[in-house]
């Protein structure tokens, strides 16, 4: 009798390991096919932009010499296009509440005044999330729907787009450089500042706004653009901020970068961009009045995910 109950007992044991070995098996499959979803290739935008003649001006000598050099390296010559609109679209993964999330993008933008991008979020292929950030007629905002909610504006996230429409641009040279309202500090070879114009929503009180534009010591290409601004609607202060370009490749359109954006109080990158392509001076009016920006102009904050 006793040796049938250690027997029992050694089979009731047995088949709890094999169970909980079996739970084991599919909860890590499970994850397994949930992280896989996230590192399938996205497929890239394919668009079909009708390339406008290119108009040239001479790198104007009244810009500050490194910046200078940078435009003669990314163009190859003493010209560079002038830019009044350009459309990007590229590649990116983001990572939103410690989820690195792959997406693809297009970005509209008229130099100077504003840009709308739209994101599209994969698992397995799929679309999982439709986002748009943008900055126009004063206005900025966040807003991304699907499987994670997250939209925010107001005052603090209108400034942070507009600094993000500047540095961005400077980084993509699409940005209006010759604009009469910027001013440019030479502080030395590798770095210069430019104060951007005073904008139409800010209070007179607030502290100006700059970008410190680092070049790399070897190419003179820009290496890095820091900053400060709001991380959302909610922060009181400007937190550091840094645009990183990880490398220039060439296109028809001249070198563009592929970059990383972080929040220096942060160790790693929350958002690495691919870009894929360039257009300047495709048309762009109708593509910016996808949406009203006057709907989000009173301070929202919906977030269901953290932007990290």
């Amino acid at each position: 009798m006793q040796l049938e109950n250690i027997k029992d007992g050694l089979f009731n044991m047995d088949s709890l390991t094999i169970i909980g070995l079996t739970l084991v098996v599919f909860v890590t499959l499970l994850l397994i096919l949930f992280w896989a979803g996230f590192r399938r290739r996205v497929p890239g935008f394919q668009p079909e932009i009708q390339t406008p003649n290119p108009e040239t001006v001479r790198i104007p000598d009244s810009l500050p010499e490194p910046l200078k050099a940078h435009y003669q390296s990314i163009f190859e010559g003493s010209e560079m296009p002038l830019v009044r609109s350009a459309v990007l679209w590229g590649t990116a993964t983001f990572k939103i509440s410690n989820l690195w999330m792959p997406l693809r993008y297009m970005t509209y933008y008229r130099s100077g005044e504003g840009f709308l991008r739209e994101l599209e979020f994969f698992w397995h292929g799929k679309t999982i999330l439709k986002g748009i950030d943008f900055f126009l007629k004063g206005i900025g905002a966040v807003q991304a729907n699907g499987v994670i909610r997250m939209n925010e504006s107001g005052q603090h996230v209108t400034e942070s787009q507009w600094i993000s429409f500047w540095a961005e641009g400077v980084i993509t040279a699409t940005a209006e450089i010759t604009n009469p309202a910027l001013r440019w500090e030479v502080v030395n070879q590798q770095q210069v500042n430019v104060y951007l114009p005073p904008a139409s929503f800010k209070n007179k009180e607030e502290k100006e706004c700059h970008l410190e534009i680092h070049f790399n010591t070897k190419t003179g290409r820009i290496d890095s653009i820091r900053t400060e601004r709001y991380r959302g609607q909610l922060e009181n202060n400007r937190i550091p901020w840094c645009i990183k370009v990880n490398r220039w490749h060439r296109k028809d359109e001249g070198w563009i970068p592929d970059y990383s954006v972080k929040w220096e109080d942060q160790k790693k990158p929350w958002c690495h961009y691919k870009l894929d392509g360039l257009v300047r001076n495709a048309p762009v009016e109708k593509s910016l009045k996808k949406i009203e920006p006057e709907h989000y102009k009173k301070e929202t904050i919906q977030r269901k995910a953290k932007r990290q």
